[in-house]
Formats: C-alpha cells, sequence, structure tokens
C-alpha cells in the first residue's frame, strides 16, 4: 500500500516543480571580461598549467571513417586512424591499452561507454 503522500501510480505523479525566477546576478556582466583577463593574466594561474592533473577526461570518437581522440588540452583532435562504427570498441581500446602502456604502474583509469539502446 502506497503511503499518503506517495502517488498510487506514476500517471499520477504530480509535475516537476519550477525553480523561482534566479535572481540579479551579483556582478555586472561588463565587469566580467576585466575579471576574467585579471586572472588569466595572473603568474599563479599560469604556474597551475604545469601541475599534474589526475583528474582528467578524454572521449574517443569515430567521425567520417576515422577515430579521433578529443582532448581540452590539446590545440586539436588527434585522429588515431580509420575506425568505423563496428570496430569502434577495439580501435578505442587499442588506444587506450597505448595510454596504459605509457604510464606502466598508474592504475587511475575509468572507461565509460556511451552507446544508444539496441533493444536487445
Amino acid at each position: 500500500m502506497p503511503s499518503a503522500d506517495m502517488p498510487a501510480t506514476r500517471g499520477r505523479a504530480p509535475p516537476p516543480t519550477r525553480p523561482a525566477a534566479l535572481p540579479p546576478a551579483p556582478v555586472d556582466p561588463s565587469q566580467l571580461a576585466e575579471e576574467h583577463a585579471a586572472v588569466a593574466a595572473d603568474e599563479t594561474a599560469a604556474e597551475l598549467e604545469t601541475v599534474d592533473v589526475y583528474t582528467h577526461f578524454i572521449a574517443l570518437v569515430e567521425k567520417d571513417g576515422s577515430l579521433y581522440e578529443l582532448d581540452g588540452r590539446k590545440d586539436t583532435p588527434v585522429n588515431h586512424g580509420a575506425a568505423s562504427r563496428t570496430n569502434l570498441l577495439e580501435r578505442s581500446m587499442e588506444v587506450m591499452k597505448g595510454f596504459m602502456t605509457r604510464d606502466e604502474g598508474e592504475i587511475r583509469f575509468t572507461m565509460l561507454a556511451l552507446a544508444p539502446n539496441t533493444g536487445e
């Protein structure tokens, strides 16, 4: 038996509540560019680029018959050669194994695959 505050069926569930109107921005938007420039010129911020990053994410995607590595720390995508939708997993594993070989002893690797539901 459902509790008194829980709808008996999903069909009767109340619609999600909308958040209240957002308050005005605490900073004048015209000041954002000035503040960004000041931080970008800060030498301390530049030093952070040389610090080891332990939470770094990339994506491996197939586009037009090639396997690309998308990495926000690189200027352009890295082309890892031919790939197709049918061999994307295998080709991606080859690239990831290369990362693991390069960083031997590193155990902080996590892999996640995003794929459509095939209904199987």
